[in-house]
C-alpha cells in the first residue's frame, strides 16, 4: 500500500523555528539542511526524515545515503524504502512504497 505525507510548510518561516526542528536530525544532516538558500527547501528536506522515523522508528545517526543512475537519492540502510516528493507553493508531498513509486503535486493558491 502505498502511503502519502502532506505537509502545508508555515506561512512565516523563520530560522529559529528551522533550528528546533534540526535537534531531531543528526549533525551531518543538519549541517545539509543549513546549506539551503530558502527556508522554504530547507523545511521540505526534512520531510524524508520525519517519514523514515514515522515507519522505522528512531533513525539513527550516518544513513548511507547515494544516489541511483538517475540522480534519485535511496539509503542502502533501507533498501525497501523507495518514496517520492512533490512541491507546489507551501505544500509539499511525500509518497512511500515498497517499490518505486511517483506523485505529483500542483498547488493553485488563494486567488
Amino acid at each position: 500500500m502505498v502511503e502519502l505525507y502532506i505537509c502545508k510548510l508555515p506561512l512565516k518561516k523563520e530560522e529559529s523555528d528551522l533550528n528546533k526542528l534540526l535537534v531531531h536530525v543528526s549533525a551531518e544532516r543538519q549541517n545539509r539542511v543549513k546549506r539551503f538558500v530558502k527556508l522554504d527547501d530547507a523545511y521540505r528536506s526534512l520531510l524524508v526524515r520525519f517519514v523514515l522515523k514515522e515507519r522505522y522508528g528512531p533513525v539513527k545517526e550516518g544513513l548511507d545515503w547515494m544516489t541511483n543512475s538517475f540522480g534519485k537519492p535511496f539509503s542502502s540502510n533501507f533498501p525497501s524504502f523507495h518514496y517520492n516528493i512533490s512541491h507546489s507553493g507551501e505544500y509539499v508531498v511525500c509518497a512511500v512504497h515498497d517499490a518505486e513509486v511517483g506523485v505529483d503535486i500542483k498547488w493553485a493558491g488563494r486567488k
